[in-house]
């Protein structure tokens, strides 16, 4: 086939082609080829138009395979075409999670679980929103239900519950009173156990516990 030239060679490659669904032929196409079984995409040859050349390269590929660890028995010419996919296809496609997309799908994704009331935090709710940013554009918003989502919640309720206390702590380190600076009075808070000592107070409330009337 090789010998019969690169219109031979393009015409088999369309017969293969037109059996692959969703795809369109395009006249413009060129034939690449990959030269070694683990060559990168980067390094695939354009094969050339010119008959002599076409067996140059192919000679060449042939020569290479040889030295391999199988020589000429593992020998498969692997050639090559590129087409443009369908319009379809392409916004049906996943796309890549970029920093700006998942900004951008992080407020929709925070909004939508306030409006439908699921629990979730920031963990929870970056993770979602990088499941929608490889989304098509025109997406519904989905929170994906799985292990890793369940964890991610779990995170951060653990984190609120852990802020939580320690305002508690705080609070209870702290406490508000009023002095007066200047002739005006200012609100501050003071240590309360610095306090106590100050005031010769032991370490613990003297407030009596609340009961109810009898």
């Amino acid at each position: 086939m090789v010998a019969d030239g690169y219109d031979v060679l393009l015409g088999h490659i369309k017969r293969v082609f037109d059996t692959t669904n969703g795809l369109t032929w395009e006249e413009s196409v060129s034939v690449y080829v990959k030269p070694t079984n683990h060559a990168p995409q980067k390094d695939y040859i354009q094969v050339a138009t010119d008959s002599t050349a076409i067996e140059a390269q192919f000679a060449t590929i042939w020569h290479t395979a040889r030295l391999r660890k199988h020589g000429h028995a593992a020998f498969v010419l692997m050639l090559y075409v590129y087409v443009s996919r369908p319009r379809a296809q392409r916004l049906t496609s996943l796309r890549r999670a970029t920093d700006g997309r998942i900004q951008e799908q992080l407020r929709r994704v925070a909004a939508y679980m306030r409006e439908y009331s699921i629990e979730g935090g920031p963990a929870s709710q970056r993770y979602a929103a990088i499941s929608q940013a490889r989304l098509p554009d025109d997406a519904p918003v989905q929170v994906p239900d799985n292990a890793t989502m369940r964890q991610l919640r779990f995170i951060d309720e653990q984190e609120r519950a852990m802020d939580h206390d320690q305002v508690e702590q705080q609070r209870r380190e702290y406490h508000l009173v009023r002095v007066r600076m200047h002739g005006t009075p200012v609100p501050m808070y003071l240590n309360v156990s610095d306090l106590r000592e100050a005031l010769g107070l032991p370490q613990y409330s003297l407030r009596p516990p609340h009961r109810d009337s009898l």
